[in-house]
């Protein structure tokens, strides 16, 4: 167990490692243990970079804003599709499930967020994304499992499905609820393509980019 524990953390200790060398000592092969030549310039230079916090500041931005609104939009979805009096369930159910093995594909995603008027906005990096198929199935099965007589009770108390949302359905939903956030969280924390494709203010691109 120790070898393996070692075996896993050793990638980011030899990183760390290699970001402490100064640039020749690091460009040697081998394993190092200790960095060869110690220095901090690697850590002044990337600081000094007014790209490095911009980049912090929009992608806080949009994985916070993304995964807000991405939950909210997919928990009303999910709740929408787990009542089996929803008028055609079965076909909303089919017509969320092909994205998931069709896209249309990059082209006309750009044109679409082109007559939108999306380009260059932080939205396009979190609009076309919001809801994921699969993220949506899963929250709906879960929905699906949870006994129906807490629905029933808080309509009794005169509560409207909103209420029913938020005040019954998510509270004991929570486990469903933190997987998919941390799903989303780090779906938009390590995202780059659409922001190089989209964005073309230097200062709005994430992170990543």
């Amino acid at each position: 167990l120790a070898v393996f524990i070692i075996s896993i953390l050793y990638p980011f200790w030899n990183l760390l490692v290699i970001s402490l060398n100064s640039p020749r000592a690091g460009s040697l092969t081998g394993i190092a243990v200790w960095p060869r030549k110690f220095t901090l310039d690697n850590y002044r230079y990337v600081l000094n970079t007014r790209f490095i916090w911009t980049g912090y500041r929009e992608t806080f931005i949009r994985t916070f804003f993304g995964t807000l609104l991405t939950m909210l939009v997919t928990s009303c979805g999910a709740y929408a599709l787990s009542k089996r009096y929803l008028p055609s369930r079965m076909l909303w159910t089919v017509i969320i499930v092909i994205p998931m093995f069709f896209s249309g594909g990059l082209i006309p995603s750009y044109l679409l967020n082109v007559k939108l008027g999306l380009i260059d906005k932080r939205l396009v990096l979190i609009i076309p994304g919001l809801v994921s198929s699969f993220s949506l199935i899963i929250m709906r099965n879960f929905f699906m499992t949870i006994p129906a007589e807490l629905e029933e009770s808080a309509r009794i108390d005169g509560a409207s499905s909103i209420k029913v949302l938020f005040f019954i359905i998510i509270p004991v939903s929570k486990a469903v609820i933190a997987t998919v956030s941390l799903w989303t969280i780090v779906g938009h924390w390590n995202s780059w393509f659409d922001a190089m494709i989209y964005m073309r203010t230097p200062e709005k691109m994430p992170l990543q980019v």
